[in-house]
């Protein structure tokens, strides 16, 4: 594939943006994808920021997830309290794991992981 604006040299990437060919004096990595140098920069920098907000925790079905795993967790971690023993063990620990899931949603949502990638 070609540059959209330098049609001798091989293109690197896509704007993320305009889906032209951009070789690497007209790409832009910011990181999250590629744009067209001084055009679209700011437009792909928006369309990241839209995803970010639209996917985890922080979106209402991220909320959700916390609250419905919470549930369950402490749910099945009183049945295994209340019931035989052979099967306390076993609902607890699973009550114990969808707690923890809990946490861990609950502790991303709040910013208190940092992301990788």
């Amino acid at each position: 594939m070609k540059c959209f604006h330098h049609p001798g040299l091989e293109a690197v990437g896509i704007c993320k943006f305009c889906s032209k060919g951009l070789c690497g004096g007209c790409a832009v990595d910011l990181g999250h994808g590629l744009a067209c140098r001084g055009e679209h920069e700011d437009e792909v920098a928006a369309l990241a920021g839209i995803a970010k907000d639209k996917t985890g925790t922080d979106s209402p079905s991220g909320r959700a997830g916390i609250v419905l795993s919470t549930i369950a967790g402490g749910g099945l971690v009183v049945y295994g309290a209340l019931v035989q023993p052979g099967l306390a063990a076993l609902a607890s620990a699973i009550g114990v794991a969808f707690l923890a899931y809990s946490a861990v949603l609950y502790s991303q949502s709040r910013g208190m992981w940092r992301r990788v990638g």
